[in-house]
């Protein structure tokens, strides 16, 4: 009878497959008599002293890998590999299979991904664009920031679908010298903080402002939802 719980009935098979394992390896089962309870607590131990082992090596990989996921899948392998599991077993098909989709899933987001995330993370260390930062924009500035770097990167995608093809910022751009506290005067209208480049670049920025809003909209959310 399979389980109706597919959960439950991968579960049921990689015991099979430790069983069938532990046979091979052994010529025994858990059936035997020939052992004390402290020798059952001995192997007990041994198991979680191994696992923790697994842990740890699985921790190590994605930190070489740099947070990867991959590295540590790869890993997770090699080390039931070691430890007497068939490549054939279930559990092995299921990591490989895991990680086979992770690389196909890695490569599909492709590193257009990658550098948004990447610029997220220059803002916030390079530029002090903090979330504590950001919290104090809760105007829409970010949206509009974001907004005003796409535009930018259609105009000079598509001369004149925007604008007249020139740097000059959108009208959304939210900051200017006065509002930032930049100067007064004759400058105060200047935009300040646009640094415009080549299409990509602004698309990667705009990208990378439009998670900041999102994150900025989660922790306003989740504030006044601690609050009620």
């Amino acid at each position: 009878m399979q389980a109706p719980d597919q959960n439950v009935e991968r579960n049921r098979q990689l015991l099979l497959d430790r069983s069938l394992v532990g046979l091979k390896k052994y010529g025994v089962t858990t059936e035997r008599n020939d052992l004390t309870f402290n020798d059952w607590l001995q192997h007990l131990l041994e198991e979680l002293l191994d696992a923790a082992n697994y842990v740890q090596a699985a921790k190590t990989a994605n930190t070489l890998c740099g947070g990867g996921l991959a590295g540590a899948l790869q890993q997770c392998i090699t080390s039931m590999l070691d430890s007497g599991y068939n490549k054939d077993s279930v559990i092995i098909q299921v990591a490989s299979e895991a990680l086979a989709v992770h690389q196909r899933n890695t490569h599909a987001a492709s590193t257009a991904a990658l550098d948004v995330l990447a610029e997220r993370q220059r803002q916030i260390n390079a530029e002090g664009w903090t979330p504590e930062h950001d919290d104090e924009h809760d105007g829409g500035e970010l949206a509009a920031a974001a907004a005003a770097y796409a535009l930018h990167a259609a105009d000079h995608l598509h001369p004149q679908s925007q604008g007249d093809g020139g740097d000059k910022a959108p009208i959304c751009w939210p900051w200017h010298d006065a509002i930032a506290g930049r100067g007064e005067g004759p400058e105060k209208s200047e935009p300040a903080w646009w640094k415009p480049g080549e299409p990509r670049r602004n698309l990667i920025k705009a990208g990378a402002l439009i998670i900041a809003e999102i994150e900025r909209l989660d922790r306003a959310a989740l504030h006044d939802g601690g609050a009620q």
